[in-house]
C-alpha cells in the first residue's frame, strides 16, 4: 500500500515523489505487498528511547515494523541536520529504508537473495525516481541502518528470510515556496 501525504512542504515533497515513483517501479520486479511510507521521525518516548515512527494522523505516530503479511516496506529517514550553500536549497542525508522478507519478494529465487534485492533498489532509484539527490552510500543490517535508535521491539532481524537495508542519498530541496 503507498501511504500518500497529499499535503507536503519542502523536504515531504520531494520525498513523496521519489516515494511514489519507487513503489510503481518496486511492484514491477518484486513480489507480494508493499507497504510505502514517506518520512519516518526519530520520536522519544516516556523510557527517552528514541525511536522511529510514521506519523497516522492528528498526532498519532506508529513505529515501523515489517509486517509479517507484506513481503516489504520502504521509508524515509532524514538527517537532524540540513545544510544550504546558498539559502535556498537544502540538502539533508537521507536513507532509503528497506525491510524485506526476501522469499516475499522473490519467491522461486533458491538461497539468499539479499545482493539481489540491493542491486533492484539502487537500479531503480537510478533509474526512475525523480533525481533530486546524489546516491552516498549503502548500509546493511538493523543496528547499522537504525544506528542511535530503539529497535528493541522489531521481531525480524536480518537472518534469512529477513533483510534490511538502506540506500543512502543526500536529498536537495527547496524550503521556500519561492523557488519551486
Amino acid at each position: 500500500m503507498n501511504y500518500i501525504n497529499a499535503d507536503t512542504e519542502g523536504i515531504d515533497t520531494v520525498i513523496e515523489s521519489i516515494k511514489d515513483d519507487l513503489y510503481a517501479a518496486l511492484g514491477l520486479v518484486w513480489s507480494g505487498e508493499i507497504d510505502a511510507h514517506g518520512r519516518v521521525y526519530k520520536n522519544v518516548d516516556s523510557s527517552n528511547r528514541v525511536k522511529p515512527e510514521r506519523y497516522i494522523s492528528n498526532g498519532d505516530y506508529r513505529e515501523v515494523f515489517l509486517s509479517d503479511k507484506i513481503a516489504a516496506a520502504f521509508f524515509f529517514l532524514t538527517s537532524d541536520r540540513d545544510t544550504s550553500t546558498d539559502e535556498m536549497v537544502f540538502v539533508s542525508p537521507t536513507k532509503i529504508v528497506f525491510m524485506l522478507n526476501l522469499n516475499k519478494i522473490y519467491p522461486s529465487k533458491v538461497g539468499r537473495a539479499d545482493e539481489l534485492a540491493r542491486a533492484d533498489a539502487l537500479d531503480i532509484i537510478r533509474e526512475y525516481t525523480f533525481q533530486n539527490f546524489d546516491i552516498t552510500g549503502i548500509q546493511k543490517g538493523l543496528r547499522q541502518v537504525f544506528a542511535g535508535l530503539d529497535i528493541s521491539q522489531m521481531k525480524y532481524s536480518d537472518i534469512q528470510p529477513y533483510h534490511c537495508f538502506s540506500v543512502d542519498v543526500d536529498l536537495q530541496y527547496h524550503l521556500t515556496k519561492k523557488c519551486n
